[in-house]
């Protein structure tokens, strides 16, 4: 047979053996993709289960079990006038010591209802909500000046536990322009103070991290202080689901918090640099998810969301696709198809290049 029959032959073959060593290597994959099974829940639209998820490292947490204090920060703002974080939740039998930062150029007060599960009617004139507290009294009466920084203790006895109580600004129209919000009261000492920090991205609709972990609460009830950072100049939330191991989604969330309030929901100012404190209490451990409740940012793929651990690590991702994840035979059958095809080629590159010996005959 002329040699480059034999050849063409050969290339013939090694093009056979190359497409079937592909074929077997895509069944193989197809049988078992890569990427393996995800270890933790992420991103999901159920009604509950899953708790946990998205990428991202831990935000540190520290505690001081044992303590029955806990710190608590306010940012009191002009335009318009509010309290940031404006729901507190506080534990009963627990000093509270309250920091509030006046970041405006007007006076404002921290001003503390003593009663419990009352409501002060917003369309009260100044001069009734100065005769409420001269009724009333205040727990808490601290006022502020423009740019300075108030500090105020409070204990509050364990006979409050279960109470909600509203906190003002008396100055007057603050109030009635919005400047007020609620604290409440759980029962329990607190175990432990913890504080974490989360920001907000740059360029991107993004915590940063995604997942805030709190590993070694073993005891609750416990309180928590989340430092949130706008890195950039659009405002955000921090809004932090009250039920473990519930995920929320774009089109439920609202109604969700309707009647189900979040445990902390603070508005982040659009400035750039602006900080505020998340400050509630957990009462047993679970996966929270926080969101940032400004339209359409929660709603991208990407979007704000993430997840606070409280109690537990969250598990670690999924390993990285291996060869492991494919079918042995199907690997092992591509991989031989794959050679033969290589060594056929190199067999029709030689054919024909080497003489015969003398002696050789036709046959």
């Amino acid at each position: 047979m002329p040699s480059s029959d034999r050849a063409h032959r050969l290339r013939r073959v090694a093009r056979l053996c190359l497409i079937l060593g592909l074929v077997l290597g895509l069944l193989g994959v197809a049988w078992h993709p890569a990427g393996g099974p995800v270890e933790y829940a992420t991103r999901g639209y159920s009604n509950g289960g899953g708790g946990g998820g998205g990428g991202g490292t831990g935000g540190g947490g520290t505690g001081t079990g044992g303590h029955s204090r806990e710190n608590v920060t306010l940012n009191a703002t002009d335009r318009p006038p509010f309290f940031t974080p404006g729901n507190l939740s506080l534990i009963a039998g627990d000093t509270i010591g309250f920091t509030v930062h006046n970041l405006g150029a007007y006076d404002h007060t921290f001003t503390l209802s003593t009663l419990g599960n009352f409501s002060i009617p917003q369309n009260d004139s100044p001069g009734q909500l100065y005769g409420f507290f001269e009724k009333n009294g205040s727990l808490v009466n601290l006022s502020v000046a423009p740019g300075a920084t108030g500090y105020a203790n409070l204990s509050l006895p364990s006979s409050d536990s279960g109470a909600t109580l509203e906190f003002v600004s008396v100055v007057p129209f603050q109030f009635q322009a919005g400047m007020f919000g609620l604290a409440r009261i759980v029962s329990g000492a607190a175990s432990g103070t913890y504080s974490l920090s989360v920001q907000t991205a740059s360029s991107a609709l993004a915590f940063v991290p995604d997942v805030l972990v709190i590993q070694n609460a073993t005891t609750f009830p416990i309180s928590v202080a989340v430092q949130v950072s706008n890195l950039g100049s659009t405002q955000h939330t921090f809004s932090l689901a009250g039920q473990n191991n519930y995920s929320l989604s774009p089109n439920n969330f609202t109604k969700y918090f309707a009647t189900h309030p979040p445990l902390t929901s603070v508005q982040v100012p659009a400035t750039p640099g602006q900080v505020v404190w998340a400050n509630f209490t957990i009462t047993g451990k679970g996966a929270f998810e926080f969101i940032c409740e400004i339209p359409g940012h929660y709603s991208l793929p990407s979007g704000m969301f993430g997840w606070l651990y409280v109690g537990y690590a969250p598990a670690p991702p999924p390993p990285p696709p291996g060869s492991a994840l494919v079918d042995t035979p199907f690997l092992l059958g591509a991989g031989a198809l794959l050679g033969l095809a290589v060594l056929f080629t190199l067999a029709a590159t030689f054919v024909g290049r080497f003489p015969r010996q003398p002696g050789e005959g036709h046959h």
